[in-house]
This record gives structure tokens, C-alpha cells and sequence, in this order.
């Protein structure tokens, strides 16, 4: 199943995972339905980082991106500072993940 350019293929054993997590994912509000809305949306702003012998993996969203979506979104202030700190804490676990992947790989 090709999902993006940038991605490739997705495994089978990738394909349960998701099954499996959303099996798992609790109810959302709609403030949870937007913080997640707004972090799948910026997935793309990530820059290409590069590490190793030529590999590079998608850092973290930037931050002009987060404040420019919650302002097209209405959130003024605070509201976007807020945002922007559970958007960074979900790219800091995105970043573990992809970190612990890796060094079981390696």
C-alpha cells in the first residue's frame, strides 16, 4: 500500500501496529481531535536531517509552523504557546522512538 513518497511501502507487521494502536487508543475530545489534527497536518513541514553514512530521518515540526496553523486555526496567545508545547512533546517521543528503533537496528 504506497502512502507517501517520502515513506515508501508500509510493512505488515507496521500495518498491525497501527491496527493494534488504535485498538488501544482511548476516546478523543475535541481538543485532543485537534492537537492530533494539527501535528498529522504538519507531518510534511518536517526537514530531512541528516545522520550516519548518508542516512536522514524527518526532524522535528517547526515551530513557525505550529504558531502559523493555530493561528489559521483562531488561537491567539497563550492558546498557541500551549500547542506548541504538546506538539514538542509529541515530536520529543516521536524522536525516542525513532532513536531506540534505530539502535536496536544498528
Amino acid at each position: 500500500m504506497r502512502i507517501d513518497e517520502d515513506l515508501g511501502r508500509v510493512t505488515e507487521q507496521d500495518r498491525r501496529a497501527v491496527v493494534a494502536a488504535y485498538a488501544e487508543e482511548p476516546e478523543r475530545d475535541d481538543a485532543v481531535s485537534f492537537i492530533v489534527e494539527c501535528w498529522q497536518t504538519l507531518d510534511s513541514e518536517r526537514p530531512i536531517v541528516p545522520f550516519g553514512m548518508g542516512g536522514s530521518y524527518r526532524g522535528a515540526i517547526p515551530w513557525g509552523a505550529v504558531r502559523d496553523w493555530a493561528q489559521d486555526a483562531g488561537l491567539h496567545g497563550d492558546e498557541v504557546r500551549l500547542l506548541a508545547q504538546v506538539i514538542r512533546r509529541l515530536d520529543a517521543d516521536r524522536s525516542e522512538r525513532i532513536s531506540n528503533d534505530l539502535a536496536t537496528k544498528g
